[in-house]
């Protein structure tokens, strides 16, 4: 298992109660850019927990299955998501085994981005497929980095090469990878999210991400509350948290 799987296991229970809440939203802006999923077969690429599947779901696809290399994070999924340990950029399942390729911000996660979406290609006929634009920011991030450094955290290579500029952070540069992939039709939309989270929820939201998840257990209970209370008093007073978001669709 990769260090990225790892960090998303040991941040299942504290995404669970924090970041979901954020996820919710965004997942639910995103399957609102789906085709018509009624009675498909859809696979949730980079799953987590779910929650785009859920969201499909709930637009009457008739199966959705999670495939997600952190088992903690699938442990956490929904009841009528079908949960599969696998890789994105070799998924463990038939050519044309599904009608819609689903991914909310996994793809950003790899290296070669590219691997992924002509697996997904290769699984789906359709692909639906959810990113952070390059400019999505809040300042709760920078602010809550500057608190997590103080009490010695270090942020892990896997999480800034993410952020340096990638494919999926650019509309071009993602549709191209969509079109590569041998995908006729595509379209990106960006779409500006608001989550209404504000307040204490932006402290839950960011100390349940999974870069700093495996740094936060080493950290004894003192030294946790403390952290947290700063952490919720760095917050006190931002803006509620709205992200960019890109939406691709390509069939």
């Amino acid at each position: 298992m990769n260090d990225i799987a790892l960090a998303y296991d040991a941040a299942a229970d504290a995404w669970s109660t924090g970041s979901a809440r954020v996820y919710d939203a965004l997942a639910s802006a995103i399957a609102d850019r789906a085709p018509d999923v009624t009675g498909h077969r859809v696979l949730d690429i980079g799953a987590g927990t779910g929650v785009l599947g859920l969201h499909l779901l709930r637009r009457r696809a008739a199966h959705v299955v999670a495939v997600d290399l952190a088992g903690q994070m699938l442990r956490k999924a929904g009841s009528g998501v079908s949960p599969v340990i696998g890789d994105a950029t070799a998924l463990p399942f038939a050519d044309g085994a599904f009608d819609l390729a689903a991914t909310a911000f996994c793809f950003s996660h790899l290296d070669r981005p590219e691997q992924a979406v002509r697996e997904a290609r290769r699984v789906a006929a359709g692909l639906l497929s959810g990113s952070f634009a390059g400019d999505s920011d809040h300042p709760a991030k920078a602010v809550v980095d500057e608190v997590v450094r103080r009490y010695g955290f270090d942020t892990p290579g896997w999480y800034t090469t993410m952020k340096g500029g990638h494919p999926m952070d650019d509309p071009e540069r993602l549709a191209g990878l969509a079109r590569t992939a041998g995908f006729g039709t595509v379209e990106v939309d960006l779409r500006q999210v608001d989550t209404g989270i504000a307040g204490n929820d932006l402290a839950a939201w960011r100390l349940g991400m999974a870069h700093y998840a495996p740094f936060l257990a080493t950290l004894d209970a003192r030294s946790l509350d403390a952290l947290r209370r700063d952490v919720e008093s760095a917050v006190d007073g931002l803006p509620p948290l709205t992200m960019s978001v890109l939406v691709l669709t390509a069939s």
